[in-house]
């Protein structure tokens, strides 16, 4: 098993978006790549945040996905 550390995603972040932009989103919190993360609770919504950033929104008084604007789930 493998996985990609957090040294390389910081100096290939830009070259990851660009070759595989389908697999990797932006956090629309940080707008840093997200690879693994929190996902929207709506099936149709393509948003993903880090647990930080999720965790940041969840604390707003009533949050909401930054894409799609429904109910954000923090788990």
């Amino acid at each position: 098993m493998y996985s990609l550390g957090l040294r390389l995603i910081a100096e290939l972040g830009h070259f990851l978006k660009e070759s595989f932009g389908d697999v990797v989103l932006e956090c629309p919190g940080c707008h840093e790549s997200v690879l693994k993360g929190v996902s929207c609770a709506n099936p149709d919504c393509t948003t993903r945040m880090h647990r930080r950033c999720s965790s940041i929104l969840s604390k707003s008084q009533a949050p909401r996905c930054l894409n799609c604007r429904s109910e954000w789930i923090h788990s």
